[in-house]
């Protein structure tokens, strides 16, 4: 795969063939988990809960209580488990139990193939070239932890995949102009991205905004405009607005604050309770929550207590900030609207990660993997500043060292997964000298 000239388009079948290869891989080496107690419940972050909260609904027709055992998934948005319990119930009545779940991480593994194909498209309509958008596609496909997150029971892959549609579609709106069809289409997917994870509520103002340029681009007229931006926020009440009613007349506020307070309090500390403790400046928190986040952004496997070795992740950094660095050089070649659309959304994702870190603990680099598309096409964009053969030299390193990574991850961390080297609650151990 040549970056530094264009290539046959067939190449992207190449990237999501390796990615059906290791997801399915993944899917099938990794136990289906049958009790809270298991080895393998918790292996992806939170997926028994994830599994328990849709047994619940598809046996009971109803949202579960909020008790430790739904805890993970009760304060998420609703639409991922709306619309897999139906699935899973089908499967189950038909089959068992393991099947159902088989199926549920099977879907989970479309959703991650559409968007590493999304961010191709994406790219292509952007560039027009084929190299780029290749590369992004494989930068997106073979981040290590995105894998065996798409080869799981969760929200967080098909929250990602709404969110890559919209930003799709947002680019497609520009670059081409949507039929009247496909601008309400658009209006829907983000509604639905929202509604799957809230940390996606940054492409709502985002679509606002586009939609304001598209008028004076494209002549659309402003009562036109008006007319759309008035529906987009209808469908969005619409869509979530009974969920966050429910949660104000069940349990006191609509994001169920206090009793996410009363359960995760304790688990999940918050910057006010390591600074009273430990002494934590605001710079060493924010730090350490940017440092394990990007960590386990790349890879945290068994419930966030396996890491890769530290080497690993500096050669990683190593070839982003060349992408970084590149990118920045070469941002004013880059269409200004496509920078708000791209570095506005991945602003947005940020700040909700960090705001949601600064008041409980839990830094997880896969909240913000429903930002992958402008990563990918960031780095793939900032290395062809480079001359031609320093960018194939970049590209192909990187090729091999990923294809590398992920083929050893899904052999050796579910073969080992008793093999504790670095929990991250010993990292903060030994960086507070906490007893």
């Amino acid at each position: 795969m040549k970056i530094a000239r264009s290539n046959g388009e067939g190449l992207i079948f190449v990237v999501l063939v390796f990615f059906s290869i290791l997801a399915l891989l993944w899917v099938f080496r990794i136990p289906v988990p049958t009790q809270s107690p298991n080895p393998w419940s918790h292996f992806n972050p939170d997926e028994w809960s994830h599994i328990a909260y849709i047994d619940y609904m598809a046996k009971y027709k109803t949202f579960p209580p909020f008790i430790p055992k739904y805890s993970a998934p009760s304060f998420q948005q609703p639409y991922y488990y709306l619309i897999v319990s139906p699935i899973y119930f089908l499967i189950k009545t038909l089959s068992n139990y393991i099947i159902a779940v088989y199926v549920l991480c099977i879907f989970s593994v479309f959703c991650g193939l559409g968007i590493i194909f999304l961010s191709y498209k994406t790219v292509r309509l952007i560039t027009n070239k084929t190299n780029i958008a290749l590369m992004t596609a494989f930068i997106v496909s073979s981040v290590p932890f995105f894998i065996p997150l798409s080869a799981a029971v969760g929200n967080e892959i098909l929250s990602a995949f709404f969110a890559t549609f919209t930003l799709y579609l947002l680019i497609k709106s520009y670059k081409l102009k949507l039929k009247e069809s496909e601008i309400y289409l658009l209006f829907f997917i983000t509604a639905l991205s929202i509604g799957t994870k809230l940390t996606t509520i940054g492409l709502f103002p985002i679509l606002i905004l586009v939609l304001w340029i598209l008028g004076r681009k494209f002549g659309i007229s402003l009562r036109k405009r008006v007319k759309y931006i008035f529906f987009a926020c209808g469908l969005q009440f619409i869509i979530s607005g009974w969920w966050f009613a429910l949660n104000k007349i069940y349990y006191g506020d609509a994001l169920k604050t206090a009793v996410i307070d009363k359960i995760w309090g304790k688990i999940q500390p918050g910057f006010s309770e390591w600074s009273a403790k430990y002494s934590t400046s605001a710079f060493e928190y924010l730090y350490l929550v940017f440092r394990i986040g990007w960590y386990s952004f790349w890879g945290f496997f068994n419930a966030l207590r396996q890491p890769f070795p530290k080497s690993i992740y500096i050669i990683i950094s190593l070839f982003i900030f060349l992408g970084l660095f590149g990118f920045i050089l070469k941002k004013k070649r880059v269409n200004p609207v496509i920078l708000i659309i791209f570095i506005g959304y991945s602003v947005s994702v940020l700040l909700i990660y960090f705001s949601y870190n600064w008041i409980r603990f839990s830094p997880q680099g896969r909240y913000l993997f429903s930002s992958l598309l402008p990563f990918g096409f960031i780095i793939a964009t900032g290395w062809t500043v480079f001359k031609p053969k320093w960018v194939n030299l970049i590209s192909y390193s990187y090729i091999f060292l990923m294809v590398t990574i992920n083929i050893c991850s899904v052999i050796y961390f579910p073969g080992h997964i008793n093999s504790v080297y670095m929990n991250p609650i010993f990292y903060i151990r030994m960086t507070y000298k906490v007893n």
